[in-house]
């Protein structure tokens, strides 16, 4: 008789062969042992869907999903049919952990009771592979014993009062460990990042409001690498719209699961995601009539009934660099807000 893992790991695959052998020689000596990785090649059009296969072949705890492309969120779905853990974790295939990362979540949950639990976390800059940055999410451990105090931790996923930052907590699931059970239970599942941007947020959502225990503990663990060839760094024009529809959805889910919300301080993420597609436009300039474009992108956005609605109003509320950038949208001072963005 098969012992159950105690974590499963979902990694999907598209496109990364420079940085799969990193990410899995990460998972393969993960202190950990009982665990499983499942790798699920979305349609990968490299070299990674035999590495898949190489990996399966060489270790037992090994499974290996090939499909169609459908993207990062139906990828995970994917691999969630596949999990048989205690807990599920999401990596993302350019990334990669610290050795010890699956040892000390699980070793929390347990000890603490927890249906999630959740570390800090590096951002590497991929190319040189230097650190840019540590997030210490909490300073020591720290439990979350009701369901109240769970939401109020997703409350600091969506908003934050503190002066330096637009949120008190990252939104991303590949972080943390989640328990299986729960999310079989609710069948909590991965929305297209093709149709709803942050698609983790939304995931985080569902899962959150049924949690009545969670912690988060201090260790950084996981190393987020910066891609600039990834999607989600890449200028797209439909990513306003998205970001719109990503502040429609949240309200959604959050009215669903009768999760108290004050609109004022959601709105802080609507400003995060505002404000990205901005930079990301900004920074993607590569010739003079792309300014044009940016000027033309700008005006929609200083113009939006959404941004007139949410934005506007909290300006005064935001850390100062959102304050500058969205004093200078409401002023149409495209010009100088064109600039600033091409620094930050």
């Amino acid at each position: 008789m098969s012992v159950r893992p105690k974590v499963s790991i979902i990694v999907p695959i598209y496109n990364v062969e420079r940085y799969l052998v990193r990410c899995m020689e990460s998972l393969l000596n993960q202190t950990l042992h009982e665990i499983e990785i499942i790798m699920v090649d979305d349609g990968s059009p490299d070299k990674c869907p035999a590495l898949c296969d190489q990996y399966a072949a060489i270790d037992s705890r090994i499974k290996v999903i090939h499909k169609q492309n459908e993207g990062l969120g139906y990828a995970r779905n994917t691999g969630l049919t596949m999990a048989t853990g205690e807990y599920v974790a999401y990596i993302d295939s350019d990334d990669f952990i610290e050795t010890n990362m699956f040892e000390r979540l699980y070793a929390s949950a347990i000890q603490n009771n927890c249906q999630v639990v959740f570390c800090g976390f590096n951002v590497y800059d991929n190319p040189k592979q230097n650190i840019i940055r540590s997030i210490q999410e909490t300073p020591e451990t720290r439990i979350f014993p009701t369901k109240t105090e769970c939401e109020a931790f997703l409350m600091g996923m969506l908003s934050s009062y503190n002066k330096t930052r637009i949120t008190n907590y990252e939104m991303s699931v590949w972080h943390a460990i989640y328990k299986l059970d729960i999310i079989r239970e609710h069948r909590i599942e991965f929305c297209s990042e093709r149709i709803v941007m942050s698609e983790d947020i939304l995931y985080n959502i569902d899962f959150l409001s049924y949690t009545d225990r969670m912690a988060i503990i201090p260790d950084q663990l996981y190393n987020y690498c910066i891609n600039p060839n990834s999607l989600s760094n890449q200028y797209r024009k439909d990513r306003f719209e998205k970001a719109k529809l990503l502040f429609t959805e949240i309200i959604n889910h959050l009215s669903a699961r009768d999760i108290n919300f004050p609109l004022d301080t959601i709105s802080n993420i609507l400003a995060l995601n505002v404000r990205f597609c901005m930079s990301s436009c900004a920074k993607s300039l590569t010739a003079v009539r792309d300014k044009e474009e940016a000027i033309k992108l700008f005006s929609v956005i200083s113009h939006d009934p959404m941004i007139k609605q949410y934005i506007y109003p909290n300006i005064k509320r935001y850390p100062v660099r959102y304050k500058l950038l969205f004093s200078l949208l409401k002023l149409q001072a495209y010009k100088p807000l064109l600039f600033l963005l091409r620094k930050y």
